[in-house]
């Protein structure tokens, strides 16, 4: 995964209080590694930290990684960052101090230090104050709030809203309702003055000013997301209002919520059989086309359909995303009925290769060989015409099929991208980009491309259902709404860098090689300009990494607007060593005005 700085936020969080001091408001990678080097340089080194993700500095592997590695990555539902440190802090003369909400630390004499927690961004975030000898007082707020009242990114917002009784896939913007209250812990200190980072970052003057925008600006773009929300159909009314009600506030009134139109419903075509997230097309000559096969209980049901003469000979299957609920029973019916798995990039390569991505609900089934359509492709199947669209609606990751038998109204299976009530754009480490010709806007525009209009399947949905132009138009003009909304609230240059975790991520994410092998490693970069751009990458080798890195740790390359590209490197191994080892990397554009960073790990074994 990646998580995006300004290219001044490098050391972000990361504050010298004199030679002794060395506060991280939150314990990213890169925050670590620079007061750790700090640290170092000083007789008497000190790291204050909070007492929650102070194990994070003493014992990564075992409060994260190893856990991770294990288990978490797949099915993975918690969109936990994965920009935590690699390597436990040698606390050979630096003393770790974990701190918590009240604490007050001594500095020099008659200067001390106030802890507050403050979660945000990261939940496990602190801020600090103290008075200077001018008597200002000073906040240090970490990611907390930068500039005139914007944030880093919307994806580390992703979180559970205990409130709704929402998990953290779902729970878009869940963090909210904790980084507003945050905010007021810190206006209640009436501060002088903001410093989210070390200088030369401007601090923020106006502290009252910057945390009523930052407030107003949370608000508004979740106020939009709910116009839209796919969630209303599946949650229903009284969890949905618990989730506004915590992060607008009290007084939120749910009457007063602008909401799309739910959309018309009808009955299912003869020839259309669904079952958990598997929807089936039988033909009249009784054989079966799939799309979506959940597990191997779906699957033999399936079986059990064709030994009983319910169907016939499944002569194709179609996955519409990765996720974990969509694609487990694929391999095992393809295999008993030697059919094809269809597919469009860039879904196809998810399938076949899972372990090289971090992404949420990516289960661990390996669906290969998949055969590769092109967007918009067509094919004639028995007496139904299928065609196959790249549609990066619910993720980036996703298709959809067209299906049309004669004059009957044709259908578009959308997998999870709409519901009635909406988009499904709930969980923000999904890759939902917001851009011309990206994303929901281009599943709009291949809707609206469609002749004549077709119904709607949501593999989660029963009955089908239509977007008809005015709900189209309604869904687009928020889309639109949220463009504008997002460019107030986030501290990019484009706001899709604030919207996708992963345009720069190393490719495999997790690679799994026998001992002695040579690997390669590539750096994926989405380029989210309107310009072409020149970006810089750098690999950070672990000192666990027995490989020798070639080319030169440091590369460049350039970008048309809205492209993706890579780069390769050749590890090749300087030991017969097992174990995992760990290489990161960082991104900055060639003006400096962004950065990333993105990490890989690569597994030995005998």
């Amino acid at each position: 995964m990646t998580k995006f700085y300004l290219t001044l936020l490098l050391t972000f969080c990361v504050v010298p209080l004199g030679c002794r001091h060395d506060v991280l408001t939150d314990t990213d990678r890169d925050t670590v590694r620079a007061a750790v080097e700090f640290a170092q340089r000083q007789e008497e080194g000190r790291l204050i930290v909070s007492e929650q993700e102070k194990e994070f500095l003493l014992d990564p592997q075992r409060v994260f990684w190893n856990d991770y590695l294990a288990k978490g990555r797949f099915n993975e539902e918690s969109c936990a960052p994965t920009n935590r440190p690699w390597t436990p802090i040698d606390p050979t003369g630096i003393e770790i101090l974990g701190v918590k909400d009240g604490d007050v630390i001594e500095r020099d004499k008659d200067w001390f230090i106030h802890i507050l927690e403050t979660p945000g961004l990261d939940p496990g975030a602190i801020s600090y104050w103290y008075d200077t000898d001018e008597g200002r007082c000073v906040a240090n707020t970490g990611n907390l709030i930068l500039g005139d009242g914007k944030i880093a990114n919307m994806y580390d917002l992703q979180d559970r809203f205990p409130e709704a009784e929402i998990g953290p896939y779902h729970g878009f913007m869940a963090r909210a309702p904790q980084l507003i209250a945050s905010l007021e812990k810190i206006r209640a200190l009436k501060p002088d003055a903001l410093m989210p980072v070390r200088l030369p970052v401007p601090i923020i003057e106006n502290p009252e000013q910057a945390i009523d925008t930052l407030i107003a600006r949370l608000r508004a773009v979740y106020r939009n997301y709910l116009s839209t929300c796919a969630l209303w159909w599946y949650f229903g009314e009284k969890r949905m209002n618990a989730s506004a009600a915590a992060i607008l506030g009290d007084d939120f009134d749910p009457a007063e919520l602008d909401r799309m139109p739910e959309a018309t419903k009808f009955e299912n075509p003869d020839w259309l059989i669904g079952f958990s997230t598997t929807r089936m097309i039988r033909s009249e000559t009784g054989e079966a086309f799939v799309m979506d096969v959940n597990g191997e209980r779906e699957a033999d049901q399936i079986i059990d359909m064709h030994k009983s003469g319910e169907i016939g000979k499944v002569t194709g299957i179609f996955i519409t995303h990765y996720h974990h609920d969509h694609n487990r029973g694929v391999p095992k019916l393809a295999e008993f009925f030697s059919a094809p798995v269809y597919g469009v990039e860039p879904l196809a390569d998810i399938l076949e290769r899972p372990g090289a991505y971090r992404m949420p609900c990516l289960d661990k089934t390996v669906v290969a060989p998949v055969v590769r359509k092109n967007d918009g492709e067509t094919m004639q199947w028995n007496e139904f015409e299928l065609t196959f669209f790249d549609f990066p609606g619910q993720t980036l990751y996703h298709n959809a099929l067209l299906v049309r038998r004669g004059t009957e109204r044709p259908i578009l299976f959308v997998g999870d991208s709409f519901t009635p009530t909406g988009i499904d754009d709930y969980c923000a480490w999904n890759r939902n980009l917001l851009q011309d010709g990206k994303g929901y806007l281009y599943c709009l525009d291949k809707i609206r491309s469609l002749d004549p209009s077709p119904m709607l399947v949501n593999a989660h949905v029963d009955p089908p259902f239509e977007f008809d132009t005015a709900r189209l138009d309604y869904m687009e003009r928020a889309l639109r709404e949220r463009m504008k909304l997002l460019a107030d609230l986030l501290a990019v240059p484009e706001i899709n860098f604030g919207l996708d975790h992963a345009w720069c991520r190393l490719d495999p994410f997790v690679s799994t090689i026998l001992a002695g092998e040579s690997t390669t490693l590539k750096m994926v970069i989405t380029n989210h300009f309107d310009r072409p751009c020149t970006f810089r990458v750098v690999l950070e080798p672990d000192e666990t990494l027995a490989f020798e890195v070639s080319p030169e740790l440091s590369r460049e390359m350039t970008i048309a607007p809205g492209k993706e590209q890579s780069v390769e490197w050749v590890l090749k191994p300087t030991s017969n060593q097992i174990g995992k080892s760990f290489i990161s990397a960082k991104v900055t554009t060639e003006d400096g005005s962004l950065s990333g960073q993105c990490e890989a790990v690569i597994i030995r074994e005998e």
